[in-house]
């Protein structure tokens, strides 16, 4: 996010992480650091601006992240650079034999064997982190997410914008997972990439908690929850390497160098524009959460993490689970609905509200479903995973929606 004070909702942040394959066999290829070379005259640097959008790398040397160079003041304006992001680079990556390949989890890698960490820059967090945790699985190093960063003007938007993002959180596995598929087999969840990142760093639990935030509202409160992970990491981190904000791992995690909060739940979709769409969608719900529109911001705050986790923990199945009716509540509905006919109702409601190309988008998705079950209805109807994956890309390449027909 820009350094320059922002009010809620007056822009967003937007990361998108892409994983670099071969494009014939689509196994993974660690060449981001050619690519950021090759676009800066042959020298190294870990970020560079590209247009609009900002690429850089991760913690591994296959992924590269794709960020906005600043802000984005619409959801449009976010779609079409991601895009002509991805075009420029998959246009790029063709002459070499590679090419970018979107979901939350690559479907085969073996990250024990495959995993090669990023040796430049911030090598030595990196490295701190592998030491501590072993980086080589699959919650380190494949995976691939979508981040929302927004934007607070003062302590009590703060406040208000944690609360709402707290209650909103539990839904995103039901709207974004994109990571059935694991070690080549078919799981019995939607997002591994979720169930992978909660037990990570289970070492020291604090660092990721619940996933679900507390309910904490200050910017004290927070501060001392971090003190906490700090306290509770330095036996295995002496020198202090991991004692900074970033060690926080929970589902959405304060960012107070740039007044914001990134939520870091949703799996990467198949394609820009589907991932702009369900932004969208989510930013929405929230500022109906911030405005109060059918709960309180002092009841917003008595909300427990258990409520919020088990919600969460229903949303991430492939059974047809109902909403229960005291989280229902909170966006005034009194039915037990399933999460989809659920988001569907949150989608009436705020329809009017998205941009044009979100309405039309999240249409067609909620016509054919989460990306997760159009995944495993694809794989379990031909058992043709590279096949799979391979349209997947095609979908990333033409920014287009996959489809089970």
């Amino acid at each position: 996010m820009s350094k320059k004070k922002l009010k809620l909702f007056e822009a967003v942040g937007l990361e998108l992480e892409y994983m670099i394959v071969n494009a014939e066999t689509l196994n993974i290829l660690p060449i981001v650091e050619k690519v950021l070379r090759d676009h800066n005259h042959g020298e190294l640097i870990d970020e560079l601006d590209v247009g609009p959008v900002r690429w850089s790398n991760e913690l591994v040397c296959h992924v590269l992240e794709m960020k906005g160079a600043g802000p984005f003041p619409s959801f449009s304006l976010a779609a079409n650079a991601f895009q002509s992001s991805v075009a420029h680079l998959n246009d790029y990556l063709g002459k070499t034999g590679a090419r970018l390949l979107p979901t939350g989890m690559h479907p085969w890698m073996n990250p024990l064997r495959e995993t090669v960490l990023w040796p430049h820059g911030q090598k030595e967090i990196y490295a701190q982190f592998n030491k501590v945790f072993g980086c080589q699985g699959h919650g380190w190093s494949n995976l691939q997410s979508m981040h929302i960063n927004l934007p607070y003007g003062d302590e009590e938007e703060f406040g208000r914008l944690h609360a709402a993002i707290r209650i909103l959180l539990p839904l995103i596995p039901a709207l974004c997972a994109s990571s059935p598929i694991y070690d080549g087999k078919m799981s019995d969840f939607p997002s591994n990439r979720l169930r992978f990142y909660e037990s990570n760093q289970a070492r020291v639990p604090s660092i990721a908690g619940r996933v679900i935030p507390e309910p904490v509202f200050s910017f004290q409160d927070y501060e001392n929850l971090l003190q906490k992970m700090y306290r509770d990491i330095s036996p295995f981190d002496p020198d202090g390497i991991l004692q900074g904000p970033w060690l926080n791992s929970r589902g959405a995690i304060p960012k107070f160098d740039y007044d914001c909060i990134e939520i870091r739940l949703a799996d990467v979709q198949e394609c820009p524009r589907m991932d702009m769409a369900i932004a969208s969608f989510i930013v929405a719900l929230l500022k109906q959460l911030v405005n109060e529109k059918n709960i309180s911001y002092e009841d917003q705050k008595l909300v427990s993490v258990e409520l919020l986790r088990d919600v969460y923990d229903r949303a991430n199945r492939f059974t047809v689970e109902k909403i229960p009716s005291n989280y229902a509540a909170f966006y005034a509905s009194n039915n037990q609905d399933s999460f989809a006919q659920f988001l569907h109702g949150r989608f009436q409601d705020v329809k009017k509200d998205l941009p044009d190309f979100a309405i039309s988008t999240l249409e067609q998705w909620f016509q054919q479903g989460p990306l997760a079950s159009r995944i495993r209805a694809a794989y379990l109807r031909d058992k043709d995973l590279k096949g799979l994956y391979n349209e997947l890309g095609n979908c990333l390449r033409d920014n287009r929606l996959f489809t089970v027909n």
